[in-house]
């Protein structure tokens, strides 16, 4: 039980250095987002739970004609503060389940920008 002077903690407290998110994936090239797309979602956002092994990403494009992959690399790019050319996709193009390269950044960088935090 917190002392009254004390405020109980709410949240995941901040990541750790050194402890990674289960859907991030250094490679050589850069690194490797594990996702999960809700396509025609009512907005673009990310949504994470601690316990998930991909990070849920919902997108409001449709399935159709690449329209979701485009929207896709273009939010994530967006979020993560770097240039579409820098996301794209490697698996999973016709998948729910996709593995997404950004080149240029670390894990740490992303999981900050994502605004994710391990518990």
């Amino acid at each position: 039980m917190p002392k009254k002077s004390q405020k109980p903690k709410t949240g995941n407290p901040p990541a750790k250095a050194g402890s990674l998110c289960p859907f991030l994936r250094a490679t050589p090239q850069g690194v490797v987002l594990l996702c999960r797309i809700q396509p025609r979602a009512s907005r673009d956002e990310v949504v994470w739970d601690s316990g998930a092994s991909e990070l849920k990403v919902r997108v409001t494009a449709p399935p159709v004609e690449n329209e979701a992959n485009e929207r896709l690399c273009r939010f994530l790019a967006k979020k993560l503060g770097c240039g579409r050319s820098q996301v794209r996709i490697l698996t999973g193009e016709r998948s729910r389940h996709k593995q997404v390269l950004v080149i240029g950044l670390k894990e740490e960088e992303i999981q900050e920008r994502l605004g994710i935090r391990n518990s």
